[in-house]
């Protein structure tokens, strides 16, 4: 599973240490607690799901509103949409409201996704009418207790239960796909599919002069490392990074962290950032020439980092 853009960059801001808005922590809490269920069913799919299936994950699309689907299981004449829940907790849906641990919850998520599977059964019978669209609530968090006063027309998953309904999906000698009916599902998905619209809202550049520098251990985050002339070793957890990673790694916390700012990695920036004596501007300048685009001349030149 791959993190979506707006957790990279709040990551990236706590690791930095910058202090975020309420509003942001809780996302940033939401997104992470998010990306760990999503992974872990992720896994679960690997090792259980057959060759028949072509498993999409976060496919956004823009079907009279915008919607996302967490995974989207897609067989010759089945989709499945999944949506992964890791709450801690009870969660309870009554009176058409959803609670967790008995307080009220903004996003009614449990009709929205009612909403989605009879979105994407327009869509799948754009290539095929007899394909059927069922949908699956998984709520993987093991501590999480589920009390429902409503029946949906879709599943609801526990942890304890996702096994064996994987391996009720699976068919004997199943097959894959063929390519080209894989591909006219893929241009159909297409033609709705969009963009993730959360983008996240970086650091001013004005901040740069009191952002927290230094160099961070990719394992534990912390700012105690030592630095020679060809590695970096964390003094907390003892992880050993090649120097030439620490600089690829250190841009690109900067261009996340002032996401905004296309122009911000300039060897002058990412040696202030790193803390202006753990590596050269030479070798800076080395090492990102090396791995990044180079745009501009002279005092302009910056390096072009895609995220």
């Amino acid at each position: 599973m791959q993190k979506n853009t707006e957790l990279i960059q709040l990551e990236m801001s706590v690791i930095r240490q910058i202090n975020l808005a309420e509003e942001q922590k809780r996302r940033f809490w939401s997104l992470k607690q998010g990306y760990i269920g999503e992974s872990e069913v992720a896994q679960w799919l690997e090792k259980y799901a057959d060759d028949s299936w072509h498993v999409l994950s976060d496919y956004w699309f823009n079907y009279k509103s915008t919607m996302q689907a967490d995974f989207l299981l897609i067989k010759e004449n089945h989709w499945l949409v999944m949506e992964v829940k890791n709450f801690d907790g009870e969660f309870e849906y009554r009176n058409h409201e959803c609670y967790i641990n008995a307080h009220l919850m903004e996003n009614n998520f449990m009709n929205a996704m009612a909403t989605k599977v009879r979105r994407l059964t327009r869509i799948a019978n754009e290539v095929s009418e007899n394909i059927k669209v069922t949908g699956a609530m998984i709520f993987i968090n093991e501590h999480c207790q589920v009390k429902l006063d409503y029946e949906f027309d879709y599943e609801i998953i526990q942890r304890n239960q996702f096994r064996n309904f994987l391996k009720k999906q699976t068919e004997f000698l199943a097959k894959p796909l063929l390519p080209a009916y894989l591909n006219r599902i893929q241009k159909v998905l297409n033609r709705y599919s969009i963009e993730n619209p959360f983008q996240p809202t970086g650091l001013p550049i004005e901040d740069f002069a009191t952002i927290h520098k230094g160099v961070t251990c990719p394992a534990c985050h912390r700012f105690d490392v030592e630095i020679t002339l060809r590695k970096v070793t964390c003094r907390h957890c003892h992880f050993k990074e090649a120097k030439s990673e620490t600089i690829l790694r250190s841009a690109r916390q900067l261009r996340y962290v002032f996401f905004d700012n296309s122009e911000i990695v300039t060897t002058e920036n990412v040696y202030q950032f790193m803390g202006a004596s753990a590596a050269s501007r030479s070798l800076i300048r080395d090492i990102l020439g090396k791995n990044f685009k180079k745009v501009g001349k002279t005092n302009k030149t910056y390096y072009e980092i895609e995220i």
